[in-house]
C-alpha cells in the first residue's frame, strides 16, 4: 500500500497546503517547489477538475484559490504530514 509518505502523493498534498498559504500563483508555487512548472500546471488543472481548486484570471496572472473542498482536504493533509 503507497502511504502519504510516499513522493507520489505526498507532492500533491504539499501543493495544496502551499496553496492555502498564500502561494497563489502558479509562478509562487514553482519557486518554492521542487517540482517542473509543467507538472505543477497539469497538477493544479486536475484540482480543478476534481473540484479543489478554483483559477481566476487577474491581470497577467491566474490566481488559485482552493474551494472548500480543498480547504478541507489541505487541513487534513497538514496533520497527517
Amino acid at each position: 500500500m503507497i502511504g502519504l509518505s510516499s513522493p507520489i502523493l505526498k507532492k500533491p498534498a504539499l501543493v495544496l497546503i502551499e496553496i492555502s498559504e498564500g502561494k497563489n500563483t502558479l509562478t509562487k508555487l514553482w519557486k518554492s517547489s521542487v517540482s517542473s512548472f509543467t507538472w505543477l500546471e497539469r497538477i493544479v488543472k486536475k484540482f480543478e477538475e476534481l473540484g479543489l481548486v478554483k483559477r481566476e484570471k487577474v491581470s497577467r496572472d491566474k490566481i488559485i484559490t482552493l474551494t472548500e473542498d480543498g480547504k478541507e482536504l489541505a487541513e487534513l493533509f497538514k496533520k497527517l504530514i
